[in-house]
């Protein structure tokens, strides 16, 4: 039976309830070039404390875009002097003070291949 076939009581009222629609200001827009899509699968830099950032590199006097929170894990790309470009694993790509990064160990690196003929260390 269709639902439109069904009875309803006249004074059965069906309330649909939708938050009040807001209009987000500009600094909740990432611009285009400060996203890596896909974002990176591998960290070379944790962060120390929690970083204000900037989207643009030349920027770090006026006031921060946002915060990352200390322990995230992010790819350094770019070093100059005491700021640094990094990605973190949203894929935002923005200026960090290079102070609060710490270096991650290296990850572990796959056994090489084994020699299919058996002829490795032998001269041959």
């Amino acid at each position: 039976m269709a639902d439109h076939d069904r009875s309803h009581p006249e004074d059965e009222r069906y309330v649909v309830r939708r938050p009040e629609a807001s209009v987000l200001d500009s600094q909740s827009v990432v611009p285009r070039d400060n996203v890596v899509r896909p974002p990176p699968n591998r960290f070379t830099h944790a962060l120390t404390a929690d970083q204000p950032f900037w989207y643009d590199p030349s920027a770090p006097e006026d006031a921060p875009d946002g915060v990352i929170p200390t322990g995230t894990a992010v790819a350094l790309l770019v070093q100059t002097g005491d700021r640094c470009r990094v990605v973190t694993p949203a894929g935002l790509y923005v200026t960090v003070p290079c102070t609060r990064l710490r270096l991650l160990p290296d990850p572990p690196r796959p056994a090489p291949p084994a020699d299919p003929a058996g002829t490795a260390g032998n001269g041959t």
